[in-house]
């Protein structure tokens, strides 16, 4: 969901914290904590930058933000719901 934690793991193959701004389907855009505020506030911004699914991920241990390493890591799954 749109603001929430999560980890990109970017060309260099280096991890990135960022802030889910949107779920696209197979590409999830994400912003730093400084640019989600400003786009979130309506303030100038930067546009999001796209990661694809598969360099996305979501803490799965509950670690401070800051201080997890690879193996905390799970994959990214959107949520999703059904209406009946």
């Amino acid at each position: 969901m749109r603001g929430d934690i999560v980890v990109c793991k970017d060309f260099r193959g280096e991890f990135l914290e960022m802030v889910l701004w949107e779920d696209a389907g197979r590409t999830v855009f994400v912003h730093t904590k400084d640019q989600f505020s400003a786009h979130s506030a309506g303030s100038p911004h930067l546009e999001p930058v796209g990661f694809p699914i598969e360099d996305v991920f979501v803490c799965k241990t509950g670690k401070e933000s800051g201080k997890v390493g690879k193996g905390d890591l799970g994959p990214y799954c959107p949520v999703t719901a059904t209406i009946e």
